[in-house]
């Protein structure tokens, strides 16, 4: 059984919490999908061609962002799939709530949703990373603060991630556009984030 990691208000009755088996990553959805899904399961090629990009400085991956479905709960979502993959298989899954100069919110929310989750899981590995500098802004004054939970005891780096970001004050991207605080709700394979470990090392 799946669970939908819907970002706002988790509804997950107590039912759902006793049967569900949280030893597969694929157990958990954003927006309907899952890591190793195939993003062709939900859209269109055209439409993943317009609406990839290469953001990393290494082309081995390239991510496709999209508005989330206006029923959603998300304003968003950024899905990772490797470079000339006809495929498209997800290897990270993100799931985004803007938080407009509202960080205070942002982490109430991020708050409830690592309590909620923790119920899904027994004797969950967590790791809290609390004001760290976020890779995204080489300044040294952007924070996020981190939430990951770990599906192996061992630490295995499949995980989930519940983050809440804090960009500096008029800080932008590469591409010219202003950073807005967000929360986001990952899903992440070991592959990707050893990815991303090289990035930005």
């Amino acid at each position: 059984m799946r669970v939908l990691l819907a970002h706002l208000f988790l509804i997950i009755s107590l039912s759902l919490i006793n049967s569900v088996k949280a030893d597969d990553i694929r157990d958990f959805q954003i927006e309907g999908m899952s890591i190793r899904d195939s993003l062709l399961d939900y859209v269109t090629e055209e439409i993943i061609i317009k609406n990839s990009y290469h953001i990393y400085k290494n082309k081995d991956f390239v991510s496709f962002v999209n508005f989330a479905r206006p029923e959603s709960l998300y304003d968003g979502y950024q899905v990772s799939y490797k470079n000339k993959d006809k495929k498209y298989i997800i290897y990270s899954l993100e799931g985004i709530k803007l938080f407009k100069d509202n960080i205070n919110d942002c982490e109430v929310l991020r708050k409830q949703i690592v309590n909620e989750l923790k119920y899904l899981f027994s004797n969950p590995s967590v790791e809290e990373n609390i004001g760290e500098i976020s890779d995204g802004d080489p300044s040294g004054k952007s924070k996020v603060n981190i939430s990951r939970f770990y599906l192996n005891k061992d630490l295995n780096r499949e995980d989930i991630q519940i983050s809440c970001y804090d960009w500096a004050e008029g800080f932008k991207f590469e591409d010219g556009s202003l950073a807005v605080d967000k929360l986001t709700v990952s899903i992440v394979t070991q592959e990707f984030l050893e990815f991303l470990k090289n990035e930005y090392n």
